[in-house]
């Protein structure tokens, strides 16, 4: 298990979400829909009126959204991951 703001490889954030899994882009985030969980990854930046990571508790996401996206944020059942992609691999953030 990955514990709250570790930072793991490519393929440790990847393996969240489970195979096969479907990735989709949008502007400066890409999401990762697999059966276990949603990733949602964050490119590193200030954008205060775009998609970024607010705070280390907070990732704002902006429309529009790819339609399988827009499904599993309406799935309340569904894990989502929030990951930041800095030095040395990601930085994860459980969302949910």
């Amino acid at each position: 298990m990955v514990e709250r703001w570790s930072v793991v490889t490519d393929a440790e954030a990847l393996s969240q979400a489970g195979t096969p899994a479907q990735t989709l882009s949008a502007g400066d985030v890409t999401y990762v829909v697999g059966p276990l969980a949603m990733l949602v990854i964050v490119e590193a930046g200030d954008r205060p009126d775009g998609s970024a990571v607010q705070a280390f508790d907070r990732l704002a996401l902006r429309e529009p959204f790819p339609e399988l996206v827009e499904a599993q944020l309406q799935n309340s059942g569904t894990p989502r991951l929030g990951f930041v992609r800095c030095g040395g691999g990601w930085r994860r953030r459980c969302i949910d």
